[in-house]
């Protein structure tokens, strides 16, 4: 079976951002007011909060915060499935989150533990030897990982294939505008379901 697959950049970006879906159109206007910006990243933001809607996701556990754009995103999507993200940055938000699905922790991933969740989504290191830290640590917890900016350096791809080949990890490359996301199916490689035995506790957070 094929192990992962290149998806194109899709046709009509920009198009997507003037006629795309209604709840994209209408959140993006208030994460970013840079039109270029969201242009840039209408594509990938699309993947991000389809796969929310199609799972009925509703943990979402995001690694990096900065602007807190790609968790607005989130919050958008999983409001419409009743669920909540976390997001872990060792830098508090710029800006308090007003969202009340929205929790925040303040602390270096390497001192998190962590919980089982729907989506893990990765955008903070960008180093391909602490990527596949988090992987090795966090991946298991979840149904499906997401990995930002997976164009930006060859060094994350060669550690995204590395840890997928070793965990028999199906996973999408989608080669966005320049930065990239890549997609990993831990559910549909069982490796969820291997690790469900070992219990992981919840930890909360503050808005």
């Amino acid at each position: 079976m094929e192990q992962h697959r290149i998806i194109g950049e899709p046709v009509g970006v920009e198009l997507a951002f003037k006629g795309g879906s209604r709840e994209i159109k209408d959140t993006m206007p208030v994460i970013c007011r840079d039109k270029d910006y969201v242009i840039q990243y209408i594509g990938i933001w699309k993947i991000m909060f389809d796969r929310v809607i199609s799972m009925n996701a509703k943990i979402v556990l995001e690694f990096g915060t900065r602007e807190g754009y790609s968790t607005r995103l989130f919050s958008k999507a999983l409001s419409l499935t009743g669920g909540r993200i976390t997001t872990v940055d060792i830098n508090p938000p710029k800006e308090p989150f007003t969202e009340e699905n929205i929790m925040t922790i303040t602390m270096p991933v390497e001192e998190f533990s962590g919980f089982y969740c729907d989506i893990l989504y990765i955008d903070d290191w960008h180093n391909g030897f602490h990527l596949y830290y988090e992987l090795n640590r966090f991946a298991k917890l979840a149904k499906v990982v997401m990995i930002h900016d997976v164009s930006l350096d060859n060094e994350l791809m060669d550690a995204i294939r590395e840890w997928c080949r070793h965990n028999m990890v199906i996973y999408t490359i989608y080669p966005m505008n320049g930065c990239g996301l890549a997609v990993l199916e831990i559910e549909r490689s069982g490796a969820f379901y291997a690790n469900k035995n070992e219990a992981t506790s919840e930890q909360g957070g503050t808005k």
